[in-house]
């Protein structure tokens, strides 16, 4: 049988958030590639702001979280860093991810979490046990 209505099309409003998604998408990569520059220069004030960029265009860019964490232990700052990498770790979970964790909740003197951290990276990946 041939259908007598036709398919639904998408609103105007999920049309238009939809175009925002894609038309953001280089942008995205091009904060997140400039981040990553900076980050590798020991710039990582100028890395934090363009990961900033990259997550306020994608807020459930990973990638993004995961480096503007060691951006701020670059920086010192291990605690701004655990909240990234537990970000990162809910996005997209990592053996990598648990091991940086852990190596700030270390140098916050947060050994229980430290030690949590170690095995679950452990789990997921036998070349952080």
């Amino acid at each position: 049988p041939i259908p007598t209505t036709k398919p639904p099309t998408p609103t105007t409003e999920l049309a238009s958030q939809l175009k925002k998604l894609l038309d953001s998408f280089p942008l995205r990569e091009s904060h997140y590639d400039k981040g990553i520059y900076y980050a590798q220069n020991g710039e990582y004030q100028n890395a934090i702001q363009e990961f900033d960029k990259s997550i306020e265009l994608d807020p459930d860019y990973a990638d993004a979280y995961y480096n503007r964490g060691i951006s701020y232990v670059g920086s010192g700052q291990h605690q701004p860093a655990i909240n990234d990498y537990t970000m990162a770790i809910q996005l997209e979970p990592s053996g990598l991810r648990y091991n940086n964790r852990a190596v700030s909740y270390y140098h916050l003197g947060d050994y229980t979490n430290q030690q949590a951290d170690k095995a679950a990276a452990c789990s997921l990946d036998s070349q952080w046990c």
